[in-house]
């Protein structure tokens, strides 16, 4: 159905004159064909479930010379257009939409490109302009062969049925929103279609590149109301996908059921910067990682006798050792394992590193704790720094296990490492305290963390330092007076602090101190549980149960607090998905029992875990639309 012509007039004050361009508005587009805009969706819509898609012929890829083009420019003038449209080859009504409104040759020539792999990019060409809305087409090109080979792209929209029924997903070759965004950096493509020019009710796509094509993750619809209510299109309400009641955890709705092979013990989840998960994998005679992105699990699995998975640095390569711990490497973006042996020293127990991870610091460069040293590796070799080198006191015992704790400092660009040392059933019988690297030497001797059993650390964006130690001992070291404080976390009666297990920082920057406790005895006979304290006006404060357990709640879990978007901390318990408020653990709100968890740059929640024994593991995200934070 053509919509009404609507009229674009420019008009020069200073020349007096009008010019006026006659404009045509969208039209009701036919699937991967047309260049125009759907006719929006009613306004009475029930979500979506995910489709199942059988993939089409890709379209007849075209070449060109590369001499021609200039891939390196984002936003090509308009003399080169011409190039352009000799290798992507798009319709004329695109090219006569574009040509409306007059064009200078070093102007706007209505292509962006965005690389996206070596050599192959994203190209988005722009056709038709309108009063609040612009059509574009999206190309895939391939340069690797110095020819580069062209073919365009199709992305789904959800559109009703003939008579104005159900939503269906259909492919379409052309965007029609309100001017869509591709993100390179999460490689993120968003579109709004909008319904008036107001913005303020239409349909709001999110869409991921994944495997040389866009995958719908998300599509919210707003109808449009007389008394016009302005929400971002990202909390509209959502018609895609659909949770059925049956996949519903009080807040949580199941996004994702886990590839059976993964296994049940993992050692992290991780949000990544382009909105994907990855959970590292450390199961029995095996490690690895799976990545889910665009409502895809993709899997690296391998056994402990060919590889064994380290950890995934900040850009995206895993790295591994074998088996006996004498050689390193890491796979490149093309899937081949690259050697890193250079400096490497051999590995006493590589099995125990098995997914424990790597740290990667603001030059790029990847560091590893193992159970003998810290080293680096700097894109050629490692440098391996033993317990000497960091200048720590040697061991106040024979045959200790010794641990290290390692974490890379943002706020100031250092390297803080932290040594515990371990006597069996004696439990922890010293250590070597904490050290700073800034790059050129260690730091800490002469500081109160020169000595002790450091077993967490945790620092802010502006580099303050917390450094958990034995016997509930809270370091922290604030950069901006240079002064170092310590508190001391008290022990529930009956029990004594052994060792910091793990210590976070809430948004806010307050720390929260898991803590391992024993009873008063020693040995291994000795009844051992966890306590949490929250850090509040200079002291820690006990985390208490809910109103009908002791005054100080103890744990078998060992999970540490993580916050949502708003600030809220959640717990992962072994009766259910918990919330604490005024440090006090509340009534389980989720039936959901939770392996991992992370949070996301959105603030959103992700957990992995079941309702039931029987229930096989799945992926699970907090849903605001519950009434849970976002």
């Amino acid at each position: 159905m053509k919509r009404g012509l609507k009229a674009i007039c420019l008009a020069g004050l200073g020349l007096w004159f009008l010019a006026c361009t006659l404009v045509g508005g969208p039209e009701e587009r036919s699937p991967a064909t047309t260049t125009s805009a759907p006719e929006q969706p009613v306004a009475t819509r029930t979500p979506l479930p995910v489709p199942s898609v059988t993939p089409t012929a890709a379209p007849t890829a075209t070449r060109t010379p590369a001499a021609v083009l200039d891939f390196s420019e984002a936003r090509p003038p308009y003399r080169e257009r011409a190039a352009w449209r000799a290798l992507l080859g798009w319709p004329d009504d695109c090219e006569e939409g574009f040509q409306l409104i007059a064009r200078q040759p070093e102007g706007e020539g209505g292509i962006a490109i965005y690389p996206v792999a070596e050599e192959r990019y994203l190209v988005f060409v722009s056709c038709l302009l309108g009063p609040y809305w612009v059509e574009e087409r999206p190309y895939w090109v391939d340069n690797r062969t110095g020819a580069p080979v062209a073919r365009p792209l199709s992305v789904p929209e959800l559109l009703p049925g003939a008579q104005g029924g159900e939503l269906s997903m259909v492919e379409v070759d052309v965007l029609h929103g309100s001017f869509p965004a591709y993100d390179p950096e999460t490689q993120t493509l968003t579109n709004l279609a909008a319904e008036r020019g107001l913005k303020d009710c239409g349909t709001w796509y999110k869409y991921y590149w994944e495997q040389e094509t866009f995958v719908l993750v998300e599509a919210r619809y707003q109808a449009c109301a007389d008394e016009p209510t302005f929400v971002l299109p990202q909390e509209w309400p959502l018609i895609y996908p659909a949770t059925a009641d049956a996949e519903r955890a009080g807040p949580f709705r199941q996004v994702s059921p886990l590839p059976a092979e993964l296994g049940k013990r993992f050692t992290g989840l991780t949000a990544l910067s382009n909105g994907g998960l990855r959970l590292l994998v450390a199961a029995w005679q095996l490690s690895g990682y799976a990545t889910f992105r665009g409502g895809l699990w993709t899997t690296q699995l391998f056994a402990d006798d060919k590889r064994i998975l380290l950890g995934v640095d900040a850009a995206g390569r895993p790295w591994f050792t074998d088996k006996g711990g004498a050689a390193v490497y890491y796979q490149d973006r093309n899937g081949l394992f690259v050697p890193a042996s250079d400096g490497w020293e051999p590995l006493w127990d590589a099995l125990a590193l098995k997914g424990l991870g790597v740290v990667t610091d603001h030059r790029g460069q990847v560091w590893l704790a193992t159970g003998q040293d810290v080293r680096v590796f700097d894109g050629q070799r490692w440098t391996v720094f033993t317990r000497a080198a960091l200048g720590m006191s040697a061991a106040s015992k024979p045959n200790v296990l010794t641990g290290f704790v390692l974490i890379f400092v943002p706020g100031t660009e250092q390297i803080w490492v932290g040594a515990c040392d371990w006597g069996g059933e004696e439990g922890v019988v010293g250590g070597g305290g904490a050290r700073w690297f800034d790059g050129l030497t260690w730091h800490g001797a002469s500081t109160p963390i020169a000595d002790g059993c450091v077993t967490a650390i945790a620092a802010d964006a502006q580099g303050h330092v917390w450094i958990g130690l034995d016997q509930g001992l809270v370091q922290d070291f604030n950069p901006a007076t240079g002064q170092w404080r310590q508190s001391i976390a008290p022990a529930p009666e009956g029990y004594r602090q052994a060792y910091a297990a793990t210590l976070t920082l809430d948004p806010a920057g307050a720390p929260w101190l898991l803590a391992e406790l024993t009873g008063q005895c020693r040995g291994a006979g000795c009844d051992t549980a966890r306590a949490l304290y929250h850090f509040q006006d200079g002291a820690w404060v006990a985390v208490a149960g809910s109103q009908d357990e002791p005054t100080t709640q103890l744990y078998t879990e060992f999970f540490s607090p993580l916050f949502d978007g708003t600030g809220t901390p959640w717990l992962l318990l072994s009766n259910g998905v918990t919330q604490i408020e005024d440090n006090r653990v509340t009534q389980p709100v989720a039936n959901l029992y939770g392996w991992i968890g992370t949070v996301d740059a959105d603030g959103r929640l992700w957990v992995v875990g079941r309702r039931t024994d029987d229930e096989p593991l799945a992926l699970w995200v907090l849903d605001s639309s519950t009434g849970g934070s976002p």
